[in-house]
């Protein structure tokens, strides 16, 4: 597949990134595929639920898509990729991460940034199931940096899973993402919509989570960075050891990631 990488060009009406960005939250269609939902046991007893659109045609190439934070395979953008795809004759099959599907996963453990292994066992899944197809990935900001992440930890055993892969918007230095949020007006913005729906999810496990966290801290928790401190990094079993933000970004890994033409 050749393509021609073109410049962006901002509409007159919304030059900036925060108008482009709530804009296209107002303003983006909501129409996109009818999904099939399968749900897929993890080997640590927990589950991932994928949704996947209509078949455009026998023998389609696939695509797996990674939604953003506290994202799911119901948010615009992700139906608005699936449209398109399903215009080119592209199957896509999107991935809830875990507690995204709309029901609290069974582990104590969040998804985060630095989690790759649901993507790769979904990704194994289907080299099982269709080894003789063409298979992509696409994933969107923090699913953009598992991505990545996953691509560049091990490069070979990578480049059978995927045939193409593509990254939008991807916070490849967390840390210093995280920062930038905390120092403007609209930055923190961002941040207490994103907080509401994390401190929620807490709460909804706040039985099982009673003793591996300080409940009461996590819910006064305003910036991710302190979430990812007090909530994620806690509750992070031996899949994924306990650490900071910038242990999880996609930038260290990126130099060791290996391309191809698709």
């Amino acid at each position: 597949m050749n393509f021609e990488l073109r410049p962006f060009l901002p509409a007159r009406w919304s030059p900036g990134p925060h108008a482009q960005t709530l804009m296209a939250r107002a303003m983006r269609s909501p129409e996109g595929p009818e999904y099939r939902r399968e749900r897929v046991e993890t080997p640590d007893g927990d589950f991932l639920d994928l949704d996947w659109a209509p078949e455009p045609v026998d023998g389609a190439p696939i695509v797996l898509v990674l939604h953003g934070l506290e994202g799911s395979t119901k948010r615009r953008y992700v139906r608005n990729v699936c449209r398109e795809l399903l215009s080119h004759r592209v199957w896509p099959v999107c991935l809830n991460f875990r507690g995204c599907s709309g029901e609290p996963n069974r582990k104590e453990h969040f998804y985060h940034s630095g989690e790759t292994g649901d993507a790769r066992l979904v990704l194994e899944l289907l080299q099982r199931r269709y080894p003789e197809r063409r298979r992509g990935a696409l994933g969107f900001s923090l699913g953009g940096n598992v991505l990545l992440k996953l691509l560049g930890e091990d490069p070979v055993a990578a480049h059978g899973l995927v045939h193409c892969a593509v990254a939008m918007s991807v916070p490849y230095d967390l840390a210093a993402g995280s920062r930038q949020l905390e120092r403007s007006a609209m930055g923190r913005f961002y941040t207490a919509y994103f907080m509401r729906s994390l401190r929620d999810k807490v709460r909804m496990k706040g039985d099982r989570l009673a003793g591996l966290l300080d409940l009461e801290r996590v819910l006064r928790t305003k910036t991710i960075w302190d979430f990812d401190e007090f909530a994620t990094a806690p509750c992070a079993d031996s899949r994924a050891p306990p650490g900071t933000i910038k242990n999880r970004a996609a930038a260290p890994s990126c130099p060791r990631s290996r391309s191809r033409r698709c």
